[in-house]
């Protein structure tokens, strides 16, 4: 589905005329069971990253014990339903949170719902969550759209029966404006918590389905002297609001399957859509793989975040990157991303339901990239990886049936350059050795020397987009400045440490910007001239702060040291939530001791390479 991002210069000036009092819906949910503000978090790294004042993620992981914010919505328009009318059995259309908020609210009321269900939502645990309320779960074939007009056609032919959807409905918008209100505490929480640190916010972005939520964010964000840009984000296999604003007309779209279930809807909510295409600053749609990447990115930040939660992260970073004059950022701008959803399964194998990930040839599952994050998955697995510099090595390697291959710096210096590795190979040189090499076997996993990345952030980001297109399964980052030399050489110099991670944070971006599998490995340099502790907190850096994907500690000088560096390893990796792996570099003569594979894994190490012994087992 073709998209592209949408910018309206008008919005900033559009005026909301007839806000709801959104004071009054907000002392209405003070008076539920276990309200409480949800937090406000800090992305430190992300308001750098963009040059910013600050960005704040609204996590709505924990909203009146359901993990997502519907329950605003629910609670506010079944309250009053019910209230205008008794003895009601409601009904609804939901992907999942909308649907179990209306079922717990339906439990609250004492009372029995019925709650309709898409087909095209597949993962059980949806509908078991929703059934655990005490709602009878309907599957109804088709996409939401179809689950939305069964759900309407069953209150007609039910007395009884009363709809509480987050779409208007023929003849009766009542209960979706009521909805609408109740999702107005959202916001209107995130501008008291930023008053109490004396900031405002400039631009809040928030996930598109039927547009429900969307146009509660632009009657606050537009109304009462407000001036804060919206930003809208979709996925691009179900962008209703992208393609019918840049169309220019209300229409439905057809949409395909995507880790996005809750924005998967074809249709913008007909009296939301108004409002929406008036008060929009940018509407921006973000692929499964780069919302899937932000997923894992905040989960790392303590925030646990589904996809929903996660697309705004990926739209914001996608608008910097592709029109960043569309929002007018500054050194004083503040931005509010809106987590409307927690932590949940998906299937993983969606991410490439996308046009944008299939027809990308080094993506396949049985690319070397894919095959490496397999062998490396398990904090007891180990690689091995001997080293090769040109096709005659790698023949020689391959034929005596090695899984992994490591295409080495200074190999490849001496073969081609005839001079030892002191820095003098370049980009070019490495990038069409390794695209000689990664031909000879696309499945076999290539690991490569990337020196520094040879340049700042910018050639950083260039150098990796060029190896993961060359088909490398990972390379390795160090933090040495651009005149650098061996590893297991005195007298190197390194750069400062928010440098390297700046450096690395590139690399991440420049990967999932041309959504490879391929791992960065940070490799810190430091142990030699500046000693083995700060040598372990730029590892911790590199992972927490410059999103590696493992380490190498380079120039290990012992056995026992060996075993202190796998023990602060796993301190790292109990921080972030995730299996870091672990490189070890052995060198004939070098620095470290000359472990076997067996004594590597012992310790702990999950990648091993040998710089010279092609044909060893």
């Amino acid at each position: 589905m073709a998209t592209k991002i949408y910018a309206n210069p008008a919005a900033r000036n559009w005026t909301y005329d007839t806000p709801p009092d959104f004071t009054l819906v907000q002392n209405f949910h003070k008076t539920l069971p276990a309200y409480r503000p949800t937090p406000l978090v800090p992305l430190e790294d992300i308001a750098r990253e963009l040059g910013v004042k600050a960005v704040f993620v609204k996590d709505e992981s924990n909203r009146l014990g359901l993990p997502a914010y519907k329950v605003l919505g629910a609670s506010w328009g079944a309250f009053r339903s019910v209230t205008k009318r008794a003895n009601l059995s409601p009904q609804s259309t939901t992907a999942g949170n909308h649907g179990r908020a209306v079922a717990r609210m339906a439990k609250i009321l004492g009372i029995g719902a019925n709650i309709y269900v898409p087909g095209d939502v597949t993962d059980q645990p949806v509908k078991d969550n929703i059934a655990s309320e005490g709602a009878e779960v309907i599957t109804v074939p088709g996409i939401f759209d179809q689950a939305a007009e069964a759900a309407e056609e069953a209150c007609k032919l039910d007395p009884s029966g009363l709809l509480i959807q987050d779409l208007p409905t023929e003849g009766d918008t009542d209960v979706w404006q009521w909805i609408i209100e109740g999702y107005s505490t959202l916001v209107n929480e995130v501008e008291s918590q930023l008053a109490e640190s004396n900031l405002k916010a400039s631009v809040i972005a928030t996930p598109i389905g039927a547009g429900t939520l969307g146009h509660a964010v632009a009657t606050f964000c537009k109304s009462s002297g407000r001036k804060i840009k919206v930003l809208t984000t979709e996925p691009e296999s179900a962008a209703c609001l992208n393609d019918n604003l840049n169309k220019g007309r209300h229409e439905t779209i057809p949409t395909k399957k995507t880790i996005m279930d809750g924005m998967n809807c074809g249709t913008v909510g007909v009296l939301s859509w108004p409002v929406l295409k008036e008060a929009v600053d940018v509407s921006v749609t973000v692929s499964d793989r780069q919302c899937h990447e932000d997923v894992v990115y905040l989960q790392k930040q303590g925030i646990n975040a589904g996809p929903c939660g996660a697309a705004q992260l990926a739209g914001l970073r996608k608008v910097v990157r592709e029109d960043p004059s569309s929002l007018e950022l500054d050194k004083d701008s503040v931005v509010v991303l809106l987590s409307t959803e927690g932590k949940r399964y998906y299937a993983r194998h969606q991410r490439h339901s996308c046009t944008h990930i299939t027809s990308t040839p080094y993506l396949q599952p049985f690319s070397g990239a894919a095959t490496l994050r397999k062998q490396l998955a398990s904090p007891d697995s180990v690689v091995f990886a001997p080293g090769i510099y040109d096709g005659l090595t790698a023949r020689l390697a391959l034929s005596t049936g090695h899984t992994a291959l490591y295409m080495t710096g200074a190999g490849t210096s001496l073969s081609r350059l005839g001079w030892a590795d002191l820095g003098l190979t370049t980009q070019e040189t490495m990038l069409s050795q390794l695209s000689m090499i990664a031909s000879l076997s696309p499945t076999t996993p290539i690991i490569a020397d990337a020196d520094t990345g040879y340049g700042g952030p910018v050639q950083v980001s260039r150098t990796v987009a060029a190896y993961a297109r060359a088909g490398c399964a990972a390379l390795h980052l160090e933090d040495q400045v651009e005149q650098k030399r061996c590893g297991h050489l005195l007298g190197k110099q390194l750069v400062e440490r928010e440098v390297w991670y700046a450096k690395l944070r590139a690399a991440v971006r420049a990967r999932d910007g041309v959504g490879s599998e391929m791992m960065i490995f940070a490799r810190t340099d430091a142990r030699q001239g500046m000693g083995f502790e700060e040598a372990m907190q730029r590892c911790e850096g590199a992972v927490l702060e410059g999103g590696a994907d493992g380490v190498f500690f380079e120039a290990i000088q012992s056995r026992e040291e060996a075993a202190e560096v796998i023990a602060g390893i796993k301190k790292i990796r109990e921080k972030a939530g995730r299996h870091v792996p672990v490189l070890l570099n052995v060198v004939a003569g070098g620095a470290t001791p000359e472990f076997s594979v067996e004594e590597a894994q012992g310790l702990g190490f999950n990648l091993v390479i040998f710089r010279w012994r092609v044909w060893m087992r």
